[in-house]
């Protein structure tokens, strides 16, 4: 069986980290081909994970590649643009949530969808990550228990760990035009400490 033939729009700290270097794992993928519009992250990025073909821009890599599937990742408020275009491709696209800047945005986005000859994913792991599936468990639990009284509101927000550890953004390939280095910073929190978090309110 050949492998599916993907293409990068968009390969910025979480263009590389939550995506290009997860797919690249992948045995039955084959990343052939990446857009950037910042030209030296996009040689820079090539050159680090060894993808042969780079375009300045999306309709480049539509126009000269065949491909399987599109992985585009960059600021939502290009969605309403740049998905479209891509979904002419007809085939799969991937991009990150949020899917629009306004309803309006998201309206042209969602017509192009549903014109498009292929699907438009939006990606959102949480439903299945194991930090969320423990915590609605234990709120499912709260709740049929009443151990903690009527449970009015529960915010849960997703630890953020910043640093050169592998995967994350500070380690992807950089071009001066990022922003600067931050100090690193490291915030480690566990399920069980967010929980003890939502007992306290």
């Amino acid at each position: 069986m050949s492998k599916i033939r993907l293409g990068f729009v968009g390969v910025g700290g979480m263009g590389q980290a939550a995506h290009l270097r997860n797919y690249l794992t992948l045995p039955d993928c084959e990343v052939v081909a990446l857009a950037e519009v910042r030209p030296k992250l996009g040689r820079g990025v090539a050159a680090r994970y060894g993808i042969s073909k780079v375009y300045d821009g999306h309709r480049a890599l539509l126009a000269a590649e065949s491909l399987d599937g599109i992985v585009a990742i960059q600021q939502f408020t290009m969605h309403a643009d740049l998905i479209p275009e891509l979904l002419e491709k007809g085939v799969p696209v991937l991009t990150e949530k949020p899917l629009a800047d306004s309803v309006a945005n998201g309206e042209k986005v969602a017509a192009a969808a549903a014109k498009a000859k292929a699907p438009l994913y939006l990606a959102y792991h949480k439903r299945s990550d194991p930090a969320t599936t423990y915590a609605k468990g234990q709120m499912d639990a709260w709740r049929q228990s009443g151990e903690v009284g009527k449970l009015r509101y529960i915010r849960v927000a997703m630890p953020r760990a910043i640093g050169p550890r592998r995967g994350s953004a500070s380690s992807c390939t950089r071009t001066k035009s990022t922003k600067p280095n931050q100090p690193p910073t490291t915030i480690r929190i566990s399920a069980s400490s967010i929980i003890t978090f939502i007992r306290s309110i």
